[in-house]
């Protein structure tokens, strides 16, 4: 069901991982395990596992049969990619909807998103490592509920990420950047030289409907 028609098959990733060895490069396999879940809830099949029926942004955190579902999707990558040494196991931007299940509404009221978040991390993180591979985990969310970050296996790898970059200007520092198509018109004058010599051409449109 999860299958996309044009998706990679097992050989096709084993040849990908050799090709890229070759070359050292590692492969690090990465897999959506919480949140940005359309394209596990955008199915039927899957869509008991959501935080809010009907939505199809983020897996209930405290519904036993995601970890399951999860794990199992895990199993199979993790088979593929049987030498590496770290799984990119998400957990960016969640608790975006203003909303919860009955369940994990009663953390959100008393404050404990952290612990909410680090229960279901923990046992993912404990279970890769269990693996023999460390976790990746997106730094965003431990960095707005940090309370409970104790909890999660120390061996785990935080991915810092922002979609603002800044640059040396008269009175300081000055944003420039504030992420993947969100240039304004008009602030061109804002980007770095050394940047726009590198990417200018594709900060304008080439079919006219957004300028820059």
């Amino acid at each position: 069901v999860l299958n996309h028609p044009a998706a990679f098959s097992k050989s096709n990733i084993r040849d990908i991982i050799d090709f890229a060895a070759e070359r050292y490069i590692e492969v690090v396999p990465c897999l959506d395990s919480l949140g940005h879940a359309n394209f596990y809830l955008m199915h039927k099949e899957f869509q008991h596992l959501a935080e809010i029926p009907g939505n199809i942004c983020e897996l209930c955190t405290i519904n036993p049969e995601t970890l399951v579902f999860i794990k199992n999707l895990w199993r199979e990558v993790l088979e593929v990619h049987r030498d590496c040494r770290f799984a990119a196991i998400t957990g960016d931007e969640v608790f975006r909807e203003g909303e919860f299940c009955p369940a994990c509404n009663k953390y959100a009221k008393e404050g404990k998103l952290s612990l909410l978040y680090t229960n279901y991390y923990r046992d993912l993180g404990n279970w890769v490592l269990e693996h023999g591979v460390r976790p990746m985990i997106w730094a965003d969310m431990i960095e707005i509920y940090p309370e409970e970050i104790d909890r999660l296996p120390r061996e785990t790898v935080f991915g810092d990420w922002n979609y603002s970059g800044h640059r040396k200007g008269a009175g300081g520092l000055s944003l420039f950047l504030r992420g993947a198509g969100e240039f304004r018109q008009g602030e061109e004058n804002q980007v770095p030289d050394r940047y726009a010599r590198t990417f200018g051409r594709y900060l304008r449109s080439t079919d006219g409907t957004v300028p820059f």
